[in-house]
């Protein structure tokens, strides 16, 4: 009878021992605050917010500076979409690794953009072209004559990273590659990714 005991106390620590660790509900908490702050920021265009949430591995070949210049001057030009709506959902649960914590969190934004003065087909169809060329396959547009602007809905991913309590920072994914190639992620974050 005791060795059925030791057994199955054995069995019931070697299965707690091998699951998936899970993260505490703060962590998650702390995931949920910053992605609804991360919505605020960027629909309220504010730059510094926005680059406060970005991987500082983006960085490593663009100074700062630069990229907020850049973007100040796209939102000031009128060069980029306005968003409309940012939702979020989970594609896997906030993970535990070596360095901090992890998840993947799923896209779903809405945006806006004035159509030019007089406008043909052709500028329709070239400024949709341009639009997806520039944001990739998972965007859907539609044109809305009536208001006389393009309705833009994007489709895509973000790696959320919170390494050493320095807060939730987000890695979209088309600058993946670039992390990856780069060597900027841990091997424990390009397995989750694979």
């Amino acid at each position: 009878m005791q060795k059925l005991a030791l057994l199955i106390l054995l069995l019931f620590t070697t299965v707690g021992m091998t699951s998936p660790q899970k993260a505490s509900p703060d962590v998650e908490m702390g995931l949920e605050r910053a992605l609804a702050e991360f919505r605020d920021v960027s629909l309220k265009r504010d730059v510094a917010g926005i680059m406060s949430f970005y991987h500082p591995g983006l960085f490593t070949h663009m100074p700062k500076e630069q990229v907020s210049k850049a973007m100040s001057k796209a939102f000031a030009d009128g060069q980029t979409p306005t968003l409309a709506s940012m939702e979020f959902h989970y594609l896997n649960p906030v993970r535990p690794y070596s360095r901090g914590h992890s998840a993947l969190i799923g896209t779903l934004t809405s945006m806006t953009m004035q159509r030019p003065g007089d406008v043909t087909p052709e500028i329709d169809a070239l400024m949709i072209g341009l639009i997806k060329r520039r944001m990739g396959d998972e965007v859907s547009i539609t044109v809305d004559e009536k208001k006389d602007v393009i309705l833009i809905g994007k489709k895509s991913w973000l790696l959320a990273i919170n390494e050493g309590g320095a807060g939730w920072k987000f890695i979209e994914k088309k600058r993946i590659g670039f992390f990856i190639e780069n060597n900027l992620l841990s091997d424990e974050i390009k397995a989750m990714l694979n």
